[in-house]
């Protein structure tokens, strides 16, 4: 049973009515009729009398789960306050589902500035595909998720914090006939070459994409889903790769110099996105919170230009 519903119940008991409810949990009327809709089906019963004209009134099955549920949420709440210490700092296990050009780039930074800030935090950090949804933060699998978005879904059930919308780069060997020199390169340009693309679908549909846009077919030479794995084709052929992320090193691991360029076009791109399931404790920080945070003021100071143009 997802405990974040038996808060929208209770507030919505509390309250009389699930607009009243949502706006006292700072949130729209949906999640919260949602929530108990869910309710109702898993118990296999009927929570609320709904009569339009007196509001909401508990049934018989709603007033019992009340009793239960507010002792519930208070031991929750409870038990989430005991990893929280007076000077700010959390404790207890975080895990973080993160896309894998993120895990070289944005992680080592952030666990870094959490183990200053938060010394009894332990982080995990669980690589998962570009493809991975919001099944696995609602199925307590992840705590979690940080990874590109193109689209962000709209889910009531899930808070997402956009931190970035970094702008595509071109990797080419040095040498390349497309290394010139110049500070920009267009995809008209590019697509004269052949490419090597991420294998994920929804990353290489992303690429294709952007081609589509500029009115450009390119020929796609490989397929890779390791960054690393990119880096050694571009480097010992005259393949070139759009990438979102890139490498502090202009070296690749085959130890062939690379070229990086900014794409001049401007085309759809993918936002690097932190998500978490939404909760009703508006205004009480909690672990993920703190590492959303983290990550947040690692763009926003600019430490993460070396790996992202934005």
């Amino acid at each position: 049973m997802n405990a974040e519903h038996l808060r929208y119940f209770l507030a919505a008991a509390r309250h009389g009515s699930f607009a009243a409810a949502a706006k006292s949990l700072n949130m729209s009327p949906t999640p919260v009729s949602y929530a108990i809709g869910a309710l109702e089906a898993r118990l296999s019963t009927t929570l609320f009398n709904r009569v339009r004209s007196k509001g909401l009134t508990l049934t018989p099955s709603g007033k019992r789960l009340q009793e239960h549920a507010n002792q519930v949420v208070s031991e929750l709440d409870a038990l989430e306050s005991r990893f929280r210490s007076h000077n700010g700092q959390f404790a207890g296990e975080l895990v973080v589902g993160c896309q894998e050009s993120l895990v070289w780039s944005l992680m080592p930074r952030a666990l870094k500035l959490t183990a200053e800030r938060h010394p009894k935090l332990q982080v995990s950090i669980r690589t998962v595909p570009l493809a991975t949804d919001y099944s696995t933060l609602l199925a307590g699998e992840i705590d979690l998720l940080v990874t590109f978005r193109h689209v962000v879904d709209q889910n009531p059930r899930i808070c997402v914090t956009p931190l970035c919308a970094p702008q595509p780069t071109v990797m080419m060997r040095a040498g390349h006939p497309l290394d010139r020199g110049q500070t920009e390169i267009s995809l008209s340009e590019i697509a004269l070459f052949p490419q090597v693309m991420n294998v994920e679908p929804a990353a290489y549909e992303l690429s294709m994409e952007m081609f589509r846009s500029a009115g450009c077919v390119p020929t796609v030479n490989c397929q890779c889903d390791v960054t690393a794995g990119s880096q050694a084709i571009v480097g010992q052929s005259d393949v070139v790769a759009l990438r979102v992320a890139l490498p502090a090193s202009n070296v690749s691991p085959l130890g062939d110099k690379l070229a990086y360029y900014t794409l001049a076009d401007r085309v759809p791109t993918a936002s690097v996105i932190a998500a978490r399931v939404a909760r009703s404790s508006i205004g009480i920080p909690s672990k993920r919170d703190a590492f959303i945070s983290i990550c947040e003021q690692l763009f926003t100071t600019g430490a993460m230009r070396t790996h992202f143009s934005y």
